[in-house]
């Protein structure tokens, strides 16, 4: 049975949508956060369609239309509990990336501090970063502008001349 036939079975598009909000608690920032379960990432779940999927994601679908393949919902607020439709807006999954960058949510960030190195604005975790979004094939323009630095920076990190470790020192072979 297609999801679209089993929702108009057992609940009309109002009745599910005040579903979702009756799980959620709002705040000052206009968040409207998640009461229910959520996984151990922090994301909320909600059972739509005959399936249980992401919150954010069945709010969004609820609330602003299909959700094409391939995409990912971004939150605005960088909430993972917010299911506000108009926090929420479809990005590609290399945008999503660039956004976690943008926000400092990656695994290999920390947040910044001048105690790293003077002068510096990265640390040794983001020049591991650069060079696996350079292998990736992102061009050095793109990854300067996620990391706020030159383009010769990225160069140097990705040719070894600088943040290197003893693994991967290129000086010393």
């Amino acid at each position: 049975m297609s999801g679209a036939v089993y929702f108009e079975m057992k609940e009309t598009i109002e009745v599910t949508r005040q579903r979702m909000i009756d799980r959620t608690n709002r705040d000052g920032n206009g968040c409207w956060n998640w009461n229910g379960g959520v996984n151990r990432h922090g994301y909320g779940h909600f059972y739509l369609f005959g399936k249980t999927m992401y919150a954010h994601r069945a709010s969004y679908v609820l609330f602003m239309g299909d959700i094409p393949d391939e995409m990912c919902v971004l939150h605005r607020c960088d909430n993972r509990k917010c299911v506000n439709p108009s926090h929420l807006f479809l990005g590609s999954r290399t945008e999503n990336f660039v956004d976690m960058i943008q926000k400092g949510r990656g695994w290999f960030q920390k947040p910044r501090n001048k105690n790293w190195h003077r002068g510096t604005k990265i640390t040794m975790e983001d020049a591991e970063a650069i060079r696996i979004l350079r292998k990736g094939g992102r061009t050095t323009t793109e990854i300067a502008r996620m990391f706020n630095v030159g383009k010769s920076t990225i160069k140097d990190v990705c040719s070894g001349h600088t943040w290197t470790t003893p693994v991967n020192d290129k000086r010393r072979m």
